[in-house]
């Protein structure tokens, strides 16, 4: 069964990997406060977060990943200087669809074989004993196999455009592009296990994450 009605990535997106320890996914709207999410979740759970987003990044600066997207976008995604630009790169690619698809096709490999090794850097460490999977695209992207509990972050719009005028620069009609083009937060927030509204203060952000973590004490196994 393929509940998010998405076309199922191949074994190296996470696909068939199988973790002994308990996976929490984070997933939800952009500048819903994901990052903060999973930072309250390490302190209260000493869990283990990883960030996909940061290791998308990191992936640019693979020598090998560098020369395909030069091959794949040449002048669009370089700077003056001839170097991958991020920022060129998401001009490059929104709002097009088949342009993002063919990104995703170079670089979500990568993404992928990296989170398999930090995740067996977890199970293998003892000290260890939940991850938290921080990743905007969890479920386009099939990472949501491998988490045995997801949680959905959400704010209403117009928080969310402050946060990104904020944090991103970013104006609200690319926020509502950029989400346009990602499975519908609706469909995201009816896939999870849990949904909390960062709508609020970070104290009332906490006092979410304390209640339900309450309710989930009894389920020692933490979605595992």
């Amino acid at each position: 069964m393929n509940p998010t009605g998405l076309v199922p990535k191949p074994d190296w997106m996470l696909g068939f990997f199988k973790p002994n320890k308990p996976v929490w996914g984070i997933t939800g709207g952009i500048g819903a406060g994901k990052s903060t999410l999973a930072r309250i979740l390490e302190n209260r759970t000493g869990a283990k977060v990883l960030d996909a987003d940061k290791v998308g990044h990191e992936a640019l600066l693979d020598p090998e990943i560098v020369q395909k997207v030069k091959k794949w976008g040449q002048n669009a995604v370089l700077d003056e200087e001839g170097n991958l630009n991020r920022e060129e790169i998401g001009k490059h690619i929104f709002p097009n669809k088949e342009k993002m698809s063919e990104y995703e096709t170079i670089i979500h490999p990568w993404i992928g074989q990296r989170l398999i090794k930090e995740l067996r850097k977890f199970e293998e460490d003892s000290l260890q004993m939940l991850l938290i999977l921080d990743a905007s695209l969890l479920w386009e992207s099939g990472w949501h196999r491998i988490c045995g509990l997801i949680l959905h972050l959400d704010a209403p719009l117009e928080t969310k455009i402050q946060r990104v005028a904020t944090s991103r620069a970013w104006n609200p009609e690319m926020l509502i592009l950029r989400e346009s083009l990602q499975m519908p937060l609706t469909l995201k927030a009816l896939l999870a296990d849990h949904c909390i509204n960062n709508s609020g203060s970070l104290d009332q952000l906490n006092s979410q994450v304390d209640a339900f973590l309450l309710r989930l004490r009894p389920f020692a196994t933490l979605g595992g």
